[in-house]
């Protein structure tokens, strides 16, 4: 019986044996199916590329392309931050020839006088009609980084256009939209034309003088002086009616021009606090 147990002892473990290596080799082939490797790389990435097929930097912060590119670029969620122009060579820049800012500019209520610009900005003072050149407001504008047209100071904003006027704009809760206005350059109202009629002059009435400057298209400068003490009662522009050349207007004031240019007649309600400057005005040489 000893010999017997000892012969089939060694058939026994080489079975054991192969069945052994046998499993090992099927857990094996298991995992190679499944990928179950932690450290397999991975076979496709997530790295944008621009429709030439460019790569394009990913999670690197903002992308800085010229303006002209940026239609050749597909739109991305990668997280990297928005398209941004690159405006350096934008005509626009401040780095160009400065716009000439600096003159008396009129609006409907107040004239606007800019002086002392430099590459920063410009200092500005806001007026009223016969105040006699005082301020009623005043401060620094700076000018937009990348755009020496544009301008702003405390919520007003100075705009100056292409026929050299100026929009002046500022925010609806502001305490100075009372400011905002479109303002004539003086130099482009100077602008005479062949058949321009010819408000320009001094006329009086037995009390008061008016004189006429500054006369453009669509509006003139008027100064109204007390004869006495030559002392100025009003100013400011007056606005040519769109249908008669013949005649203007400033708030509650209306004048009319004589078919002949001798004369003006100067028109106001009985409620309005200019009525004493009603009448017939002559031209004096």
């Amino acid at each position: 019986m000893k010999t017997s147990y000892l012969k089939r002892k060694p058939l026994a473990f080489t079975l054991a044996l192969l069945l052994a290596l046998a499993l090992i080799t099927t857990i094996a082939g298991c995992a190679n199916k499944t990928g179950g490797s932690d450290n397999a790389p991975p076979s496709v990435t997530n790295s944008p590329v621009a429709v030439d097929s460019t790569p394009v930097p990913d999670s690197r912060g903002d992308l800085t392309a010229d303006s002209s590119e940026l239609g050749a670029l597909t739109p991305d969620n990668s997280g990297r931050g928005d398209l941004i122009p690159d405006n350096s060579g934008s005509e626009d820049s401040g780095s160009g020839n400065m716009p000439e800012w600096e003159t008396l500019y009129l609006g409907n209520e107040f004239f606007l006088t800019i002086t002392d610009v430099s590459d920063k900005g410009f200092w500005f003072e806001f007026g009223l009609p016969g105040m006699g050149g005082v301020a009623s407001y005043a401060g620094t504008a700076n000018f937009y980084p990348e755009n020496d047209r544009m301008a702003e100071f405390n919520g007003l904003w100075f705009y100056l256009e292409d026929d050299s006027n100026i929009v002046v704009s500022a925010s609806i809760n502001s305490e100075l939209g009372h400011l905002r206005d479109d303002y004539t350059n003086v130099r482009t109202m100077s602008d005479a034309y062949e058949d321009q009629v010819p408000w320009w002059g001094m006329y009086i009435n037995d009390e008061f003088s008016i004189e006429i400057t500054q006369v453009g298209y669509k509006d003139f400068w008027f100064e109204i002086t007390l004869l006495r003490n030559e002392q100025t009662l009003l100013e400011g522009p007056a606005y040519l009616y769109p249908d008669n050349d013949y005649m203007a207007e400033f708030g509650a004031i209306s004048f009319s021009l004589n078919d002949d240019c001798s004369a003006i007649d100067i028109f106001a309600s009985e409620s309005s606090e200019w009525a004493h400057l009603r009448g017939h005005y002559v031209e004096i040489d």
